[in-house]
């Protein structure tokens, strides 16, 4: 029997996050989700969307007290010395389009070209470079021109993957470019996308895709085959609570609008 594959597709590693606390969280939100899916020792993978100015895998190779990095072929594995708990790392990057929709380079160790560019070209760029372009729901993103653009592109050849997003409101309905990824056999994603806030440094590994490849290889390996082919993946964890999503938007719109107040 194949190795089960739990994976956080978007995820961020903030200035502010202490790099040992973010990793045991990530550790600890992957060994529930094992447990509440019955899987035993499955590979956990965390998907890095660095944005302009981070670097997470130099984060991860400096400031990962408690951890053994291990270099792979396509990213780093990293293993708890206190009792062995296993993650690995895929290096990848996060952009923005003229049409100001975010998108997910996964897979991607350089930063693909930079720019004002359509949302299209980007997936392009992405696509020069080796990664796997991935559109995530974005808290009001996804609406008016824009809806219909992603619309298009979900029921059409390009080949992009769309994922949905730990930041939204648990329990509300799922956003139509969603809907028709799955109705044309484009399984979405999941991932947590942890925010700029301190209170978000523990939230990765808590919002995944699953899969049960067959494939052989690497966890990382068995994940780009899984990103790259349509391979039926499941998701796991949790979205946000009513509260949470208040408190989190009402913090990020107070970081936007008077900065000095976050300091």
């Amino acid at each position: 029997m194949s190795t089960p594959l739990i994976a956080d597709t978007h995820v961020h590693l903030h200035d502010l996050y202490s790099v040992p606390a973010f990793l045991s969280a990530a550790a600890d939100h992957f060994s529930k989700l094992s447990g509440q899916l019955r899987m035993s020792n499955p590979d956990c993978v965390l998907c890095f969307a660095d944005m302009p100015g981070q670097d997470s895998f130099a984060r991860l190779k400096n400031e990962s007290e408690g951890w053994e990095i291990t270099e792979q072929e396509r990213g780093l594995r990293l293993t708890r010395t206190s009792d062995g708990r296993m993650l690995h790392a895929l290096p990848g990057h996060q952009l923005v389009t003229s049409e100001s929709l975010e998108v997910l380079a996964l897979g991607c160790r350089s930063r693909p070209s930079a720019g004002t560019h359509s949302l299209g070209e980007v997936i392009e760029h992405i696509r020069e470079a080796e990664g796997i372009p991935v559109l995530p729901w974005g808290v009001g993103k996804w609406t008016g021109s824009r809806a219909q653009v992603l619309q298009e592109l979900s029921s059409g050849q390009i080949r992009v993957r769309f994922a949905d997003n730990g930041n939204r409101l648990r329990n509300s309905p799922l956003p139509a470019s969603l809907r028709y990824a799955q109705d044309h056999h484009r399984f979405p994603l999941a991932g947590s996308d942890p925010l700029p806030l301190k209170s978000h440094e523990v939230r990765a590994g808590s919002y995944c895709s699953v899969w049960e490849p067959e494939e052989e290889g690497t966890a990382l390996e068995r994940l780009n085959f899984c990103l790259t082919h349509p391979v039926s993946v499941r998701w796991a964890g949790h979205l946000t609570s009513p509260v949470q999503f208040v408190l989190d938007q009402a913090v990020m719109q107070r970081n936007k609008h008077l900065p000095w107040l976050a300091k």
